[in-house]
């Protein structure tokens, strides 16, 4: 059985594993996105293409989104 403290850094240890996990998953996409997108986003961003900003970003936050979903347990899953 674990302890308070055991519980505490195997909680804390899930997060930091889940969070680079998440990270690099994003990253993935991100060169993903640019491969297949003939527009370079990196380049159009540094010219100052607010618009290829904003497209950018929206992609990211969606990515976001599903790496998030599907992290999560399964309804009506133990957790602990």
């Amino acid at each position: 059985m674990l302890t308070a403290a055991g519980h505490f850094l195997s909680n804390v240890g899930a997060v930091i594993f889940w969070a680079i996990l998440g990270m690099l998953l994003l990253l993935a996409a991100d060169h993903i996105i640019d491969r297949i997108d003939p527009l370079g986003f990196d380049k159009e961003i540094k010219n100052g293409n607010v618009a290829a900003a904003i497209v950018m970003s929206a992609l990211i936050i969606g990515v976001a989104i599903i790496i998030y979903a599907a992290m999560l347990p399964a309804p009506n899953t133990p957790t602990g």
